[in-house]
């Protein structure tokens, strides 16, 4: 890459970078606005230390279950790392992504820590990406089918918009294997002296998950679990911190669509972004607006102490590593 090539990337990142910061800002300040803060301060209060504290055992949990099956989804492209190895890797990773000002994110480290393997680079891009695309399938298909019984139940107008959408996307994911032979076009890609390397590793890293079957059902069922534990903390916040009367189907609703907004790179670690989409939609289902504040709010404040375990043993290793160079 040229010396002009280099300071135009750096200059595009800053300015996306300043982009970013200026809509984080705009979003604190109109949720700051519109909150009652005596209500908030007050819902805080009221939740209880235990609950909490279940909550954020549920979310250190979560973090197992992610490491589980994280391990899966390497085993099956033939690498092997102890797991207690991978769960602290996880855990920097939520550092990174919470809390330290970089450019890599969570999923760039992960893979940075497994590059080093006994298969391939580009299993290690493959595996946390498998784990990325599975965990949202999971919860789209949860929040679907929710969506369709809280429906059914209530008529709700956000619960039928996910129902078209979400069977406008269904009707695509069915049709494609109709339309394209999927195995032959991999076999294809795999003979072919043409295709580009990235795509031919692709493909022969896709051939182990039906050589797995086994381990692929189970990075499957896993992400399922994974996606129905995570929303405890959530519902025992909502339901029982706050007193909001949204059912467990329509939380997984909103769930559902709020990490379809969370995708979106348009604020700095979704901060304003989350709340402000939690909010409106938690709000669709009766969920009073500074209740759902504080619910976001202590979610924010319990990913600290996970953050801070992900920090201790990012320094640990680095002091390790200054002293063995030393």
């Amino acid at each position: 890459m040229s010396e002009s090539s280099r300071t135009v990337n750096s200059t595009r990142k800053r300015v996306l970078t300043l982009l970013r910061m200026i809509v984080t800002v705009a979003l604190c300040i109109i949720i700051i606005r519109q909150a009652d803060w005596n209500k908030v301060i007050l819902g805080v209060r009221e939740v209880g230390g235990a609950l909490v504290l279940l909550s954020l055992v549920l979310m250190l949990l979560s973090v197992t279950i992610s490491t589980y099956k994280w391990r899966i989804l390497l085993s099956i492209h033939g690498i092997s790392f102890a797991f207690s190895q991978l769960q602290q890797f996880y855990f920097i990773a939520i550092f990174f992504n919470n809390v330290l000002p970089t450019s890599i994110g969570g999923d760039g480290y992960r893979i940075y820590k497994t590059l080093d393997n006994a298969r391939s680079k580009s299993s290690a891009v493959i595996a946390v990406l498998m784990e990325r695309i599975t965990g949202l399938s999971a919860l789209f298909l949860l929040g679907y089918f929710s969506a369709i019984w809280v429906y059914l139940q209530t008529e709700n107008s956000l619960a039928r918009l996910f129902i078209i959408l979400g069977t406008i996307g269904l009707a695509v994911s069915l049709l494609l294997p109709l339309l394209v032979n999927w195995r032959r076009l991999n076999a294809r890609i795999l003979s072919s002296k043409k295709a580009p390397r990235p795509i031919k590793a692709i493909a022969e890293h896709l051939v182990d998950y039906s050589r797995n079957p086994g381990k692929s059902w189970n990075v499957v069922a896993t992400s399922f679990w994974f996606q129905l534990h995570n929303s405890l903390p959530f519902f025992i916040l909502l339901h029982y911190g706050v007193g909001a009367s949204i059912s467990f189907p329509a939380l997984l609703v909103v769930l559902a669509l709020l990490n379809i907004v969370a995708l979106l790179p348009i604020s700095i670690n979704g901060i304003g972004l989350m709340e402000g989409s939690l909010i409106f939609l938690s709000g669709q289902f009766g969920v009073p607006y500074d209740a759902a504040l504080v619910v976001m709010l202590l979610i924010r404040i319990l990913v600290m102490p996970l953050s801070a375990i992900g920090a201790f043993f990012y320094f640990r290793d680095k002091r390790a590593l200054a002293r063995s160079v030393s």
